[in-house]
């Protein structure tokens, strides 16, 4: 029997490579297994129209309530509205996303008694599931985090929706204290909670309760092989963006290099320009570099790289297959975005990844892909390139890959949208 799903996922219309994919596979696996794709609604369309933002002026709070309290026409949202500074800049945001359980319910009552979000509770009555695409949000205060929180209680404790909350990666110790209270309280209360990666699953089993289970990331449900012809076309002359206007050094041996999660500034003066300037300088001894930004905040600092050591960039301009493609045609990825690494993987190539301690994520890829090369620390890529090099040198050398793991992920990736639901 079909199921009409109400998928409410990340923020898939911007220029992140990986929110695009996993919307893309999440969309393609409701509809292998026969439901109904009822209505897709995604998190920046929830909550752009619930901030202003401004320069600093006199009486800028006081504006900015009377101005939201104009367009949702109750006074109740003066006590749950807080002024938020944003990476330094002169200007504040102000927006009326919960920083903690009480604010969730706070707000969830004034949804459900003052028909705000009408539209939204309509569409959770009218679907049989409410599917809610975690991604890796949950660390740190993440906006979208807080607001998938609010959606999934609202869904299940106000409206009792079957809610899902799936294809998550979570960190609980990199939490803000509010995201985490919402997150320990809410999930519990959902009827499955479906991790990416094993890492995720063993935390959430650990600490919370026993709802959940393992899949594996949304974007390995859609198949894809390596493509002479497509590769031969991306060669072609504007058929790509790519900076410095370059042709891309596809049919020699190349490897591509990305971005990095962990550099969460909008700006580039926190990027470490130096340290990946000297990596890119020493992977260069083993083959051509190309670089592969995920955002366009990756773009951005990966430029400044790309003028100092004469490298192409692909832009994140480009679509996710033409991406796809690059990564997939190359000897190995490094790099610390976790669905780039996922197109490596699924199109067979090794990773070698970049991250801390506290983002588990990109470890919990690897061991579910079955691959055993060393993760290093994304802070001192600068002073560990030589080690990193060593490695890279190791896995090209040995034809390391992930063949035997593509189709086995593919199945685990339709776990997302289980069959009993």
């Amino acid at each position: 029997m079909s199921s009409k799903i109400l998928l409410i996922n990340d923020n898939e219309p911007s220029d992140n490579i990986g929110c695009r994919i996993t919307g893309k596979g999440l969309r393609h696996t409701i509809n292998e297994k026969n439901n109904i794709l009822h209505d897709q609604i995604y998190i920046d369309d929830l909550f752009r129209g619930e901030r202003v933002t401004l320069l600093p002026r006199k009486n800028a709070t006081k504006l900015v309530i009377n101005r939201l309290l104009n367009r949702y026409a109750f006074d109740t949202f003066k006590n749950i509205t807080k002024p938020k500074r944003i990476h330094n800049l002169q200007k504040e945001i102000y927006e009326l996303a919960p920083e903690n359980f009480d604010e969730l319910t706070t707000l969830a009552n004034l949804c459900i008694s003052s028909e705000v979000l009408e539209d939204i509770q309509n569409s959770i009555r009218s679907a049989d599931v409410v599917a809610i695409n975690g991604e890796g949000a949950f660390s740190d205060k993440d906006v979208h985090a807080r607001w998938m929180m609010f959606y999934a209680y609202l869904a299940k404790n106000y409206l009792n929706a079957k809610t899902i909350l799936t294809n998550l990666s979570i960190s609980i110790d990199n939490m803000g204290s509010g995201l985490k209270e919402m997150f320990l309280r809410v999930c519990p209360m959902l009827d499955k909670v479906i991790c990416r990666e094993p890492r995720s699953y063993e935390i959430y089993g650990n600490k919370i309760s026993d709802n959940h289970h393992l899949a594996a990331d949304a974007a390995f449900a859609n198949y894809d092989t390596k493509n002479n012809l497509y590769i031969e076309k991306i060669n072609q002359n504007g058929f790509i963006d790519v900076w410095h206007d370059e042709e891309l050094p596809l049919e020699d041996p190349y490897i591509c290099i990305g971005g990095n999660s962990v550099f969460t500034d909008r700006r580039s003066s926190g990027f470490p320009i130096d340290e990946y300037t000297e990596l890119v300088n020493e992977i260069e001894n083993l083959a051509n570099i190309v670089l592969v930004p995920s955002k366009a905040t990756d773009e951005r600092r990966l430029r400044l790289v790309a003028n100092k050591t004469k490298v192409p960039l692909v832009s994140v301009k480009n679509s996710p297959q033409t991406i796809q493609h690059i990564i997939g045609n190359s000897e190995l990825y490094i790099g610390g975005r976790y669905h780039q690494a996922v197109l490596a993987i699924k199109m067979g190539r090794p990773v070698i990844g970049l991250s801390t301690k506290l983002n588990t994520k990109l470890e919990g890829l690897l061991e579910h892909s079955n691959i055993d090369t060393e993760i290093f620390d994304s802070y001192n890529v600068g002073s560990l390139a030589a080690n990193i090099k060593s490695e890279a040198e190791y896995v090209v050398q040995n034809d390391i890959n992930t063949q035997s793991s593509i189709s086995r992920l593919q199945q685990l990736a339709k776990e997302n949208i289980p069959d009993d639901i």
